[in-house]
């Protein structure tokens, strides 16, 4: 539980770097609402503040993911909480896509609805637990922030966008094709980063984390054939 919950403070804090710029650009939509702009313009406002957001936020966890690991054991609380590293950097790789598209809820602020969002992430909590409780199951702990990934996508990602089209008029496949070039972008740099900016022990931690995963995959399949 401690290891966990370290993971999640890192995890708000990376968090709250988003917000920062969230509120910034709040005046801007509130003029855009104001002025009655079309979906278009919306989308193209919605497309430019999470493209900076994106940037700082992958440099921001590449960093993390060079150097937390030392950070948490050396300088923080010491080696009995290395594993807070893995969490931390499970539950952040999807919090840079769902915190680029924070200013859709600057544009929902300006227009006064939040109902409809508050209770589309109420559900992803529910769903959240549910994932959570299986997922830890299968694969122990580290099922946990897998779980909660999982969940905050499936909530902020996927059904938020669809909302957000009914409401502002979110072009979705132009956002989508965002999203899909920052994925691309993040698996090219994690890959440059494994290969030339990870010290042995760090890649030895992703390959355990793999071998995992494949093992706890394997026992279930030789249960059902069982």
């Amino acid at each position: 539980v401690t290891v966990y919950a370290i993971a999640m403070n890192v995890s708000l804090i990376y968090g709250s770097l988003a917000g920062a710029v969230r509120n910034v650009m709040l005046p801007h939509a509130v003029d855009m609402i104001a002025a009655k702009k079309d979906g278009k313009q919306l989308t193209d406002f919605v497309i430019s503040g999470g493209r900076y957001q994106f940037f700082v936020l992958v440099y921001i966890l590449g960093g993390f993911v060079m150097l937390g690991k030392e950070f948490i054991t050396a300088y923080w609380v010491g080696p009995a909480y290395a594993d807070a590293w893995n969490i931390t950097v499970i539950l952040m790789i999807p919090m840079v896509f769902i915190l680029s598209q924070n200013i859709t809820q600057v544009v929902l602020d300006a227009l006064g609805k939040r109902l409809v969002r508050s209770l589309i992430l109420v559900g992803g909590s529910v769903l959240n637990v549910g994932l959570t409780i299986w997922m830890v199951r299968m694969w122990g702990y580290i099922g946990a922030p897998i779980g909660t990934s999982i969940s905050v996508c499936v909530s902020s990602l996927l059904v938020l966008n669809i909302y957000h089209r009914k409401v502002i008029g979110l072009d979705v496949l132009r956002f989508g094709f965002f999203v899909v070039k920052g994925l691309l972008f993040s698996a090219v740099y994690f890959c440059l980063l494994y290969v030339w900016g990870f010290r042995p022990e760090e890649k030895r931690t992703v390959k355990r984390l793999f071998s995992v995963f494949r093992r706890k995959r394997g026992d279930g399949r030789e249960e059902q054939e069982g």
